[in-house]
């Protein structure tokens, strides 16, 4: 648990379990922040039975890989806003990055994901020099899913369903 404040990985691997327990309380992170908090690369964060990370206030994610093994129910990124750069999200069952209110991710790979690349379902998804792709499977696999998205310098492709899905808005400039 990082309360408002920074984990420094320092080049470390936290791996959490990737199976829900049949009884717990609260949902299983292998990192979770109850407030807002940083996380800084170089490093490695995997698995978690909900989620690799999860925060309820605004989650800054920074040079890490956070990958899944596609058990359980995971997702790699859970909160209500997240700011990742330089990061790659992959190898989780349901949704790499999801977040309630807004993702901007910046010089990022999401990848492989069993569900939606990156879902902004109450918000939007700014999205700068990264790579969606291979996100879904036969039910759902949006490359971003969202309220309105805004998308330059980016791929979007290879995912199941369609690239973006939006409600209201999309901006797409030097993308394909």
């Amino acid at each position: 648990t990082v309360n408002a404040g920074t984990l420094d990985l320092a080049g470390f691997t936290l791996t959490g379990n990737p199976i829900p327990q049949l009884v717990y309380e609260f949902p299983e992170s292998t990192v979770r922040c109850p407030g807002s908090c940083d996380i800084v690369g170089p490093g490695t964060i995997a698995n978690g039975a909900e989620a690799a990370i999860s925060a309820v206030g605004k989650l800054r994610v920074r040079d890490t890989n956070i990958v899944g093994n596609g058990l359980g129910e995971s997702r790699g990124v859970v909160a209500h806003t997240a700011l990742v750069t330089d990061s790659v999200v992959e190898g989780f069952r349901a949704d790499g990055i999801d977040v309630s209110r807004r993702a901007k991710i910046t010089r990022t790979l999401v990848r492989q994901n069993g569900s939606i690349g990156i879902e902004a379902y109450e918000g939007r998804v700014a999205l700068r020099e990264s790579t969606i792709t291979e996100n879904g499977s036969t039910y759902v696999g949006d490359g971003i899913r969202a309220k309105a998205a805004v998308v330059r310098s980016s791929e979007i492709t290879a995912n199941t369903w369609s690239g973006i899905e939006v409600d209201r808005s999309v901006k797409v400039s030097d993308s394909r």
